[in-house]
């Protein structure tokens, strides 16, 4: 039985070749929040980010953002975070002030970078999403960082903090960095335990190796049909692809919705 469905947002939800929700989607994420099922948007997307694309006809329950680094209810109200802990905050922040390469940090009032570059701006065109404001470096908590290496030489400062985070690349030489503790599936229990809901009554879906971790251990795992080779052999079954209704395909194969 399914009870409640973790969904990935780009590539999975959102088809950024058509730059859309598609209308399949609408229709069956609704039909099942009807039936009962609670629906969570689960993705590396950041807070300020998420408010930038419409999602009001979708019935979202909550929101696990940041790669579970940050859990929201339906209103966008923060209700917990988990942030990068240990030696891994400080090296961070040094590379930050550094400017070597452009550095994202999100904390709890949003997410901002040290430097713009060229190669951030066409990675961020990719996925619809605007440059963020040059800023100093603030004092909060930092839940999260994406790293636009730009070059394979910067790789060298990943391979400094590796051992002291949880790390992977989703568009080359880019990578999103977390506490090493904290992924998508981090978030998906501290959510179900609210809920008094085993992990058995899950479904995660996704397309991205950010998802693995969710795919493999909810109690059903979909891979979207344009997904890795790697994402699809760690999920319980593969569905079509983003544009060929994906979502909507992968509920009516699992009797969440009928029609």
């Amino acid at each position: 039985m399914i009870k409640s469905v973790f969904i990935d947002f780009d590539g999975t939800l959102f088809d950024h070749s058509k730059e859309c929700v598609h209308e399949s989607t609408v229709k069956a994420l609704n039909k099942a929040h009807e039936k009962g099922v609670k629906v969570f948007l689960c993705s590396g997307r950041l807070l300020d980010e998420m408010k930038l694309f419409d999602l009001s006809r979708i019935p979202f329950d909550g929101f696990i953002l940041g790669n579970g680094s940050l859990i929201c209810d339906a209103d966008y109200k923060v209700i917990k975070s988990f942030p990068i802990t240990g030696e891994a905050d400080g090296k961070l922040r040094d590379l930050f002030n550094r400017k070597i390469f452009s550095l994202v940090i999100f904390d709890k009032e949003g997410s901002y970078v040290n430097v713009n570059t060229d190669f951030t701006r066409n990675v961020l065109k990719t996925v619809n999403t605007p440059l963020k404001e040059e800023l100093p470096l603030r004092d909060n908590p930092i839940l999260s960082a994406t790293a636009y290496f730009g070059s394979e030489d910067n790789l060298k400062y990943l391979r400094e903090i590796e051992d002291d985070i949880y790390h992977f690349f989703w568009y080359e030489l880019t990578a999103n960095i977390l506490d090493k503790n904290v992924n998508k599936l981090t978030g998906i229990k501290e959510v179900i335990s609210d809920l008094d809901m085993p992990l058995c009554y899950t479904m995660a879906i996704g397309d991205g190796s950010n998802d693995i971790p969710m795919l493999k251990e909810c109690g059903y795992g979909v891979a979207m049909g344009q997904a890795s080779d790697e994402t699809k052999e760690n999920a319980d079954y593969v569905t079509d692809d983003v544009s060929h209704d994906g979502i909507y395909n992968a509920l009516k194969h699992y009797g969440v919705i009928d029609d």
